[in-house]
């Protein structure tokens, strides 16, 4: 009798460490809509900087009519790095329910990419316009970088979504699913 408790605690045991979703393979509905709330703010913010900053940057370290001066996109850039690397801390911090470790490490890829971006970009502000070119271009180009793997973390989030029977959410993009 006890050699069956034995083993049944055993089986208890390995089931408990191998299989820590209760036999799921993916997050419930309530963990995955957990999971997205708390990295909301800090992917918002993120887009932003991309959006209202460092596009626009773009213009203005080519030059022309009603643009800011590089200093200014120094100065940008700075405030840009800081952000992403609060933004970074805040998703690093949060714990993936199961099926959603891809997507935090792929958002942590992308927002590396970013850092990145930011760095070219203020690299960029430093250099004279002539030579800026290849910065500008290096700077686009982790950005497109990031903005890539930002859209695999999304489709992972939407297929846990879907996996978890709640419908895709407009607060990320909707790729293609993929796993």
């Amino acid at each position: 009798m006890s050699a069956g408790i034995v083993v049944v605690l055993v089986a208890a045991l390995l089931l408990a460490i191998f299989v820590p979703s209760g036999g799921r393979d993916h997050a419930s509905a309530a963990a995955v809509k957990r999971y997205q709330a708390a990295i909301l703010g800090p992917v918002k913010d993120w887009g932003s900087i991309e959006i209202l900053g460092m596009r626009p940057s773009i213009r203005d370290l080519v030059g022309g009519k009603n643009t800011l001066p590089p200093s200014a996109v120094t100065i940008e850039s700075r405030a840009w790095l800081s952000a992403f690397a609060h933004d970074r801390a805040l998703i690093a911090a949060v714990r993936p329910p199961v099926g959603l470790g891809r997507c935090r490490g792929l958002l942590l890829r992308s927002i590396d990419k970013y850092i990145e971006s930011a760095h070219a970009f203020g690299q960029a502000a430093a250099t004279p316009r002539a030579r800026r070119t290849p910065l500008i271009d290096a700077a686009i180009a982790s950005a497109q970088a990031g903005d890539a793997l930002f859209d695999q973390a999304s489709a992972v989030l939407q297929r846990a979504r879907l996996d978890a029977g709640l419908a895709v959410t407009p607060d990320f993009p909707n790729p293609q699913p993929s796993r």
